[in-house]
């Protein structure tokens, strides 16, 4: 069960990166336009998910 865990939490921080990478590259292709708009949803969804992996 702990091996899982494990398993899990190292796919989220995988989905975490790359989610991050994706909104990077957004905000180099939109420069200007919804830039606060994509860093704040990635900062968002980023601590949710942190905030569920330590809660489980």
């Amino acid at each position: 069960m702990a091996h899982q865990k494990n398993s899990k939490a190292f796919l989220l921080s995988l989905v975490l990166i790359i989610i991050i990478l994706a909104a990077s590259v957004l905000l180099l292709l939109n420069r200007g336009a919804g830039t606060s708009f994509y860093l704040g949803m990635a900062f968002l969804v980023l601590s949710y998910m942190l905030q569920r992996t330590e809660r489980s």
